[in-house]
C-alpha cells in the first residue's frame, strides 16, 4: 500500500495544565485530511513535538532517500554493496513495507 502523499504538516498547541497537543495532517487532493495524534507519544511535550516533526517530514524524506540512492548508483565506480547503500536501502525498504 503506499502511503499518503505530501505534504504533511504539524499542528502543535501549547501544552497547558490540562492538556497538551501535537497533531500531524496528512494532505492529499482526493482525500480529506487526515489527523495522526502524536500526544503523548514522548516523555514530555517536547518529545511529542520532535515526533510529530518527524512524522511530517517522512514523505519528503522518503522521496529523497530514493532520488539519493538512484544517484549514487548511477555513479561510475560507485559499489553498491557498501555499508551505507545498505542501510540506504533497508530504511526505505522499512519505510515502504514494515520492519
Amino acid at each position: 500500500m503506499k502511503h499518503t502523499s505530501g505534504p504533511w504538516s504539524i499542528r502543535l498547541d501549547k501544552p497547558s495544565d490540562k492538556y497538551r497537543m501535537a497533531l500531524v495532517v496528512t494532505t492529499a487532493s482526493s482525500a480529506r485530511a487526515k489527523a495522526i495524534n502524536c500526544t503523548c507519544s514522548g516523555d514530555s511535550y517536547a518529545a511529542d513535538c520532535a515526533n510529530a516533526r518527524l512524522i511530517a517530514a517522512a514523505p519528503d524524506l522518503v522521496a529523497a532517500l530514493e532520488r539519493a540512492i538512484i544517484e549514487l548508483q548511477a555513479m561510475s565506480g560507485w559499489d553498491k554493496l557498501t555499508p551505507t547503500m545498505i542501510q540506504a536501502r533497508a530504511a526505505l525498504k522499512r519505510a515502504k513495507e514494515g520492519a
